[in-house]
């Protein structure tokens, strides 16, 4: 616990403890925060827990609690926040808006299921066959996956 793992381009991790497996793809940087909890920073990873749940949190916040055979990954949500200012005597000015860049995961089940824990404590469930996701503000949403190909890299040399 408290451990830090980080591959570099070109290279994969396989961890694995009891009957949690966790294959990191190349450029994943992850934390070990607890017995089977992490918490991934960049990139993807394979984990295959048996009836033991593994949790993966992300920067935002949000959780995946996991079991069976699931690709986590991390990705880019941006917000535009725009507004105006407006004083007593009328004057308006519209500033530049500000983009927000949340990081959050993206669960691919490939077999068993993955619970989200979104913001709010709002909650879904992502079954073999979907793909979770984090909306802004941590708002997950499930739909069925477009390429059932989950992991596939795993096996990639």
């Amino acid at each position: 616990m408290g451990d830090r793992v980080v591959t570099d381009p070109g290279v994969r991790a396989r961890l694995t403890g009891g009957a949690t497996e966790i294959v990191l793809d190349q450029d994943t940087s992850l934390a070990v925060v607890g017995p089977r909890r992490v918490s991934l920073d960049r990139g993807r990873l394979m984990a295959s827990s048996g009836s033991n749940e593994f949790v993966v949190t992300d920067l935002e916040n949000n959780a995946a609690r996991v079991s069976g055979r699931v690709e986590i990954s991390v990705r880019e949500v941006k917000t535009a926040i725009i507004g105006s200012v407006e004083s007593k005597i009328g004057e308006r000015k519209i500033p530049e808006p500000t983009v927000k860049v949340e990081h959050s995961l993206v669960v691919r089940v490939a077999s068993g299921e993955a619970a989200l824990d979104g913001a709010r404590e709002q909650r879904l469930r992502a079954r073999s066959g979907e793909e979770g996701k984090f909306e802004a503000g941590g708002k997950p949403v499930t739909e069925k996956l477009g390429d059932p190909s989950v992991g596939s890299w795993v096996g990639e040399r």
